[in-house]
């Protein structure tokens, strides 16, 4: 078994080009608990910090980030940044204080991770892991970024927050007419489900607010109708179609936009799937 040996310089070279020890770890291709071992032996080991004695870098910004992006990306919107927004609304990760947005996805929609990392331009990595839920591992892809002024633009233009439960002011409220169909779609992209042969669609959310506006906006806006119930089991809000005619028509609609924003390829396989399996297409 191949052993890697690790230098005291090694170790603090790594720690200037990472921004947390196990991204050093990385950086080294060693394990984590390797890279904590190695670092420990040397005294420069800090639970807190990952080292002690390394430049602690302060909340990522544009001054010392490690990669970048189009920070003003979402300044104006436009069709598919619409999209981008809703799902991130839906399946991102804010953290304000950081300025940090992470999505996490599984393994075999990583593609859909890369046509966002190419939207916003982003020139860091997406990178594969292992979740391990009850001993089951699931694989994983997870794209992280550090901007402050995507951050701003996410919590304070369009109140998209860590925090997923009811707001006073919806995302939906702070988005221009012409561009809510794309938000919404990307928010089902997120949190929405697709039938593979049979039954209804569904967009579930712990936010009862956006389940009721986007309840508002399908059937005024594209006479679909669909139900409400909160599920206990789950904690969030369920929005179903109604019948499989009201199925139908959302899918027709989810499809209408595949050329203007880049839909989850898997969900869109399911939903030509459907169609055809009911005869639709």
């Amino acid at each position: 078994m191949n052993r890697i040996e690790l230098s005291k310089e090694d170790i603090l070279e790594a720690k200037k080009n990472s921004n947390s020890a196990a991204e050093a770890a990385r950086y080294l291709g060693v394990s984590s608990q390797t890279f904590a071992r190695r670092a420990k032996e040397f005294g420069i080991y800090e639970t807190n910090r990952g080292l002690k004695g390394g430049k602690k870098p302060k909340n990522p910004n544009i001054d010392n980030r490690k990669y970048f992006c189009n920070d003003y990306i979402f300044s104006e919107l436009t069709s598919e940044a619409a999209y981008w927004l809703g799902f991130i609304a839906a399946d991102g990760c804010i953290r304000e204080t950081k300025n940090c947005v992470c999505i996490v996805l599984k393994r075999e929609d990583k593609s859909h991770l890369e046509k966002l990392k190419s939207f916003i331009k982003f020139t860091g990595p997406i990178f594969d892991r292992v979740r391990i839920v009850n001993d089951i591992e699931y694989p994983i892809s997870e794209l992280t970024f550090y901007s402050k002024n995507i951050v701003k633009d996410l919590v304070s233009k369009y109140n998209i927050t860590q925090r997923k439960s009811y707001k006073e002011i919806n995302t939906v409220d702070l988005i221009p007419k012409d561009f809510v169909l794309y938000f919404i779609i990307g928010f089902f992209d997120g949190d929405g489900n697709i039938p593979k042969l049979d039954g209804n669609s569904s967009i579930t959310s712990r936010d009862k607010h956006i389940i009721y506006v986007l309840k508002d906006f399908l059937i005024t806006c594209y006479n679909i109708e669909t139900n409400v119930y909160f599920s206990k089991k789950k904690n969030v809000y369920c929005l179903n179609t109604s019948n499989k005619e009201n199925t139908y028509k959302f899918i027709k609609l989810y499809l209408s936009v595949s050329d203007i924003v880049p839909l989850l390829e898997r969900k869109k396989r399911i939903a030509e799937k459907y169609l055809r399996y009911n005869g639709l297409s």
